[in-house]
């Protein structure tokens, strides 16, 4: 090989290097961007929701759910504090007359995001196999909606969740938000298929 190919080879290669060190660093970058605990989060929680309107099998749904609602748990006390972040959650639940999922009511719970996450905490728990029921699965992903309503972060999944959940119970509180009953007319009148069918529809946009 002569020396004008040495250096002609020399430079490609350098510049194949370089190349290759760049795409490394972007897609590091992406990476790091894409893992943060936030991001994570919202995205389990947004496909729990997804899979909760297909009326995917709840054992699924729960198991994307939990992990969703333990990080922007995490997140929220990281930020406020775990006092500051239950009591502000406890204040609004409070103020719309919210009831926990067994209809008891709120005031006198000293954690209620502990009781929230109670029912998907126990999957882990093969001494303490979970009971599974919509309810268990309401309150984990609800959990979830409040930490992120606290930390600014609420996706549309999320919002429209929160007002369909709102919409179908008559457990949380006297009257249903404005806000759901504008985006879910009539929703506690229809069956549950149905009530599911709405959920799916406004996710979608139809």
């Amino acid at each position: 090989m002569g020396s004008q190919e040495k250096v002609r080879f020399r430079t490609e290669a350098d510049s194949f290097q370089t190349g290759a060190n760049d795409f490394m660093t972007r897609q590091k970058l992406q990476i790091e961007a894409a893992l943060t605990h936030i991001d994570i989060a919202g995205r389990l929680t947004d496909r729990a929701i997804e899979m909760l309107f297909d009326g995917d099998d709840l054992l699924f749904v729960m198991t994307i759910a939990h992990p969703g609602n333990m990080l922007f748990h995490d997140e929220a006390r990281a930020a406020f504090g775990e006092e500051n972040a239950t009591a502000q959650l406890t204040r609004e639940m409070i103020a719309e007359g919210v009831m926990m999922p067994d209809g008891s009511p709120i005031k006198g719970i000293t954690d209620v995001l502990g009781v929230l996450r109670r029912s998907g905490n126990s999957l882990k728990h093969t001494s303490n196999p979970p009971v599974l029921d919509h309810s268990a699965v309401y309150a984990t992903l609800a959990g979830a909606c409040g930490d992120a309503k606290s930390l600014g972060v609420v996706s549309r999944n999320q919002r429209i969740f929160m007002m369909w959940y709102y919409g179908i119970s008559k457990s949380l509180g006297p009257k249903p938000w404005p806000e759901a009953i504008e985006m879910f007319p009539g929703l506690a009148e229809l069956d549950f298929a149905n009530q599911l069918r709405r959920g799916q529809e406004q996710l979608r946009g139809s």
